[in-house]
């Protein structure tokens, strides 16, 4: 909970104030934030952070429910820093509790699994400490582990309804149990790409081998169960990908993913603050220069050196649940479950090892977010093995200490970034006044410079507009704006370099294109500075205060 509920609330400090925002929250969790107040006021939806362009490629659903709760007079900025999370953490708990009891029946299992599933983290303190005789840091390298949850709300609520998957799984399945298991397949992908990916290959390989281990896979009535439960879930996962992504459009703009093995893995012996292996990198280049990657066992092995180091470290205690689902094989006692949940966590990894996207192309690393909670179930269960009931309690003990001692770094590094007070970053009253003004206005763009960072240091807290890609203006105004928040227009295909260089060469038509202009005082744009003086006839101002100017074009 401290990682979310405390942004999105009203604090002072040293006479500023305002709505302050911890960590990621002032760009991910404000880029929700600008969804649910602003696309979708129209129809088509709109997009929030580039106006005039209808809102596609992207999973809205949580968005859309949280627009639905403020129709209901419930605050979207409550909905998403305080409600929501409540609502998840009991209904996730609950769900891991009755999963765990499936596989063993035991509070001891529970406890493991609850305690993977809450605080489960990497070994990335080793680097930290080892470069800087510090921890701090650590636990936002290698990969988003599981303290990160909420920071990225889609992927906390897509964890429920996997969890629901799992537990459908678990059971004998029927026709109802099919759809049912269509239905949350629709919805995890309305959530989360990733995540609707991940369950539809989950239960692809669940039937797949349910139907390959049946007597007789010949026989008509056993073609027909597969035929028919891939042929229901395909159809829901069809239908989401349609109503949230629109794929025909998105494919005149080529593949999300690209072809590119290895590349996410490249960091661990090339940069400094991990494995820094300067004469094999540069053997790396020369290998690729002058051969391929099939035709070089040489180059074949230092990419799988890299991949094993980022296995390693980013696994942290996990790597053990590796080994028991190793022994598990050796001594075939997987069930079909087992087996499909392990090869659905292999192909995660093996896509985050083979591609890269388009737009942000490291954003590929969600599907191991899937990889990592899928080895909770099985790291869970190696820690049951060695402290159930028949144990003796000093060795139990023991186990506990180093398991709790190997974990806390990054989780106390975790608290350390979250629990500081004030948060980097804050929406000042000033300017709630003036966003407030604007959001009762009739709907219309708004046009916002681009602040482009400066050298110097950085006076924290500071006010949310001094980010080069935010969103807090369509968030707080319920205004789509002209450009802005350009990491989320690469993820969506939105090609913005026109307007961008429009803004940049100082083209001052493009205020006759937007409805009204948001300028911060202070803020020493050359666009508006031009503009604005150029074009003063045309423009009334109709807000004023210490800090923001608002103009109405004519």
């Amino acid at each position: 909970m401290l990682i979310i509920m405390p942004s999105g609330s009203y604090y002072c400090y040293q006479k500023r104030c305002g709505i302050y925002f911890w960590g990621v929250n002032d760009h991910d969790a404000v880029w929700h934030l600008a969804l649910a107040a602003t696309s979708f006021l129209k129809w088509p939806f709109i997009m929030p952070i580039y106006s005039g362009v209808h809102l596609s490629g992207y999973n809205y659903m949580m968005d859309l429910f949280i627009y639905i709760l403020n129709l209901l007079n419930i605050p979207i900025i409550f909905s998403y820093f305080k409600l929501l999370p409540l609502i998840w953490f009991s209904i996730l708990t609950v769900l891991a509790v009755l999963f765990a009891r499936k596989i063993k029946d035991s509070p001891i299992f529970i406890m493991w699994f609850l305690f993977f599933v809450y605080f489960g983290s990497s070994f990335g303190y080793v680097f930290t400490l080892y470069h800087n005789k510090s921890i701090a840091g650590s636990s936002g390298l290698l990969s988003m582990q599981s303290g990160h949850m909420l920071t990225n709300m889609q992927y906390a609520l897509s964890l429920v309804f996997l969890l629901l998957i799992f537990l459908i799984l678990k059971e004998k399945l029927d026709f109802k149990k099919t759809v049912l298991l269509g239905i949350l397949i629709f919805v995890n992908l309305g959530l989360k790409f990733y995540a609707g990916v991940v369950s539809l290959v989950l239960v692809y390989l669940f039937f797949l081998l349910k139907y390959l281990g049946s007597k007789n896979i010949f026989t008509f009535s056993n073609i027909l169960f597969l035929l028919k439960n891939l042929t229901i879930v395909t159809i829901f996962f069809i239908a989401s990908l349609f109503i949230f992504f629109n794929p025909l459009s998105a494919a005149k703009t080529g593949s999300i993913f690209i072809f590119s093995p290895f590349a996410t893995m490249h960091s661990l012996i090339e940069e400094p603050i991990f494995f820094y292996l300067k004469d094999m990198v540069n053997a790396r280049y020369y290998l690729y220069a002058h051969s391929s990657l099939l035709h070089s066992p040489r180059l074949m092995a230092i990419e799988l050196l890299s991949s094993l180091l980022f296995l390693f470290f980013s696994m942290g205690l996990r790597v053990l649940g590796v080994i028991y689902l190793l022994k598990k094989i050796i001594r075939k006692q997987l069930s079909i479950f087992d087996t499909a949940v392990s090869l659905t966590a292999i192909f995660c990894y093996l896509f985050l090892v083979l591609f890269i996207q388009k737009g942000q192309w490291w954003n590929v690393i969600q599907f191991y977010y899937y990889f990592l909670f899928f080895l909770n179930i099985y790291t869970a269960e190696f820690f049951y093995e060695l402290t159930k009931e028949k144990r003796k309690n000093i060795f139990k003990g023991i186990v506990i200490f180093i398991a709790i001692f190997l974990t806390l770094p990054g989780n106390i590094d975790l608290i350390k970034n979250f629990a500081k007070f004030p948060a980097d970053s804050y929406v000042s009253k000033e300017e709630i006044k003036g966003l407030n003004f604007l959001k009762k206005m009739p709907l219309g763009p708004v046009l916002t410079s681009l602040y482009e960072k400066k050298d110097g240091k950085i006076v924290y807290p500071q006010s949310l507009y001094l980010a080069s890609d935010n969103s807090y203006v369509p968030a707080f105004s319920s205004k789509p704006v002209y450009l802005a928040d350009p990491m989320v227009l690469q993820i969506t295909g939105i090609n913005y370099e026109k307007r961008y260089q429009r803004i940049k060469t100082n083209d001052c038509s493009l205020i006759n294109e937007v409805s009204y202009i948001y300028q911060i005082k202070n803020e020493n744009s050359l666009f508006f500075k031009t503009c604005l003086k150029k074009y003063s006839k045309n423009l009334i101002k109709i807000f004023e205060n210490s800090t923001v100017i608002i103009f109405n074009t004519k």
